[in-house]
C-alpha cells in the first residue's frame, strides 16, 4: 500500500513526507526561521527538534491505475457507440 497526498499516490511514507514537508512555507519570527528540516543521516524530517511524519491516507497505485482504465473504456465504448450510431444513420438515408 502506498500513501496518498491530494491525488498522488506515493509509493511509501518517506516519499509522501518529502513531498508534504519540502513544500512547506516557512514562518519568520523573532527567534528565528521556523521550518521543517530534513536530515540525510537519519532520513527524516525534524521540527524544533522533534522527529515528524505526515498522517495521511493509505493508497493502492494498482486500484487507481484499474479505475483510470475502467474510465477509458468508457470513453471508447461511448465513442465507439456515437460512430456505429453514425453509421447506422448513413445506412438508412
Amino acid at each position: 500500500m502506498g500513501v496518498q497526498v491530494g491525488n498522488i499516490c506515493f509509493k511509501n511514507q518517506q516519499e509522501a513526507d518529502n513531498y508534504v514537508y519540502s513544500q512547506s512555507v516557512p514562518i519568520f519570527t523573532e527567534q528565528g526561521i521556523l521550518s521543517p528540516v530534513y536530515s540525510k543521516s537519519s532520513k527524516s524530517w525534524t521540527y524544533q527538534g522533534e522527529v515528524i511524519h505526515a498522517n495521511l491516507p493509505e493508497c493502492s497505485q494498482v486500484e487507481n491505475f484499474i479505475d483510470g482504465q475502467v474510465i477509458g473504456w468508457i470513453f471508447v465504448l461511448l465513442i465507439v457507440s456515437a460512430y456505429k450510431f453514425k453509421v447506422i444513420l448513413r445506412m438508412m438515408a
